[in-house]
């Protein structure tokens, strides 16, 4: 049987007593009281400044003071200025170039003239050849082939151009053109007498040159003025004029000699005045009375080889 428990009565619990403090706040100080502000004092009246009398002065003179020579300074050294040097231009060394040609005359009076023109030297250049055909008759336009053989195409040039703007066909990069290489038609120029001279030792005719309006308009010279020998009758000397004047170009003929009954310059100097430069033309050889087959003078020559060659090994046969 569970047991019953008894029920425990609880102890009382005293209470312990509870302390109160109080904490009293400190008194606030009193204030002092402000001071009284003190009474500005009165401003006394300002007394009116009794005029003076002026009193003249007497001028003092002044004794004049010597003044102590001064010493001249001397200029300061100027600092020598260097003047530019103009740099001399470099002359580029002359290109040689060896060519080989031939030509025949033909026509009713033996006036046009079939030409072609090799480059044998240097061998870089090897193998370009120029062909042309010169007429008399006015009526015909002189024709003129440029093989390259880097392109290996045969290109028909224009041997004269009325363009100002448009470059003259330069002579295998030399400052001769193909115009100037024209001996030109009689026709196709107006003539004057311009003075009698003695150049280099020989008297000579001063002839200017002026083409008529067909060949104007072919033609890059406007005019030009030509020394011609009274006795030889060949150019000493020829200045050449643009369309608008100017002296661009000059020509001198130099070592003239009778050869085949015909007087013939060994040298031609071409002076380029717009751009400074100039080339020279040496004739090494000539031969005359040679048997050229008309054949060599075609656009065959320029583009075959073997052909070419075959010819010209004839020729420096008869040369020789």
């Amino acid at each position: 049987m569970a047991r019953k428990k008894k029920p425990t009565k609880k102890k009382p619990t005293r209470k312990k007593p509870s302390a109160r403090v109080q904490i009293k706040k400190p008194a606030k100080p009193k204030a002092k009281p402000k001071p009284k502000p003190k009474p500005k004092p009165k401003p006394k009246p300002k007394k009116k400044p009794t005029p003076r009398k002026p009193v003249a002065k007497k001028p003092v003179a002044k004794k004049p003071v010597a003044k102590k020579p001064s010493k001249a300074k001397k200029p300061a050294p100027k600092k020598p200025v260097r003047k530019p040097v103009a740099k001399k231009p470099v002359a580029k060394k002359p290109v040689v170039k060896k060519l080989e040609s031939a030509s025949i005359t033909m026509g009713r009076n033996g006036k046009d003239i079939q030409s072609i023109l090799f480059v044998r030297e240097p061998k870089s250049e090897r193998g370009v050849g120029m062909l042309s055909h010169t007429y008399d008759d006015p009526a015909k336009d002189n024709e003129t082939w440029l093989y390259l053989s880097a392109l290996g195409k045969v290109k028909r040039m224009v041997a004269s151009n009325s363009d100002d703007d448009s470059e003259p066909v330069s002579l295998f990069g030399s400052e001769f053109t193909t115009e100037d290489q024209e001996t030109g038609k009689i026709d196709e120029y107006n003539y004057k007498l311009l003075d009698t001279v003695t150049y280099k030792g020989r008297k000579a005719f001063v002839i200017e040159q002026v083409p008529n309006a067909n060949r104007a308009r072919k033609s890059r010279y406007s005019k030009s003025v030509m020394w011609i020998d009274q006795e030889r009758f060949v150019m000493l000397k020829a200045a050449l004029y643009d369309r608008k004047g100017r002296e661009t170009r000059r020509i001198f003929a130099n070592k003239i000699e009778k050869i085949n009954g015909i007087y013939l310059a060994r040298s031609v100097t071409l002076m380029n005045l717009v751009e400074s430069r100039l080339s020279n033309m040496a004739l090494m050889s000539i031969d005359f009375g040679v048997d050229i087959n008309p054949a060599l003078l075609t656009k065959r020559a320029l583009t075959d080889t073997a052909f070419r060659e075959k010819h010209l090994k004839s020729l420096r046969a008869q040369a020789n």
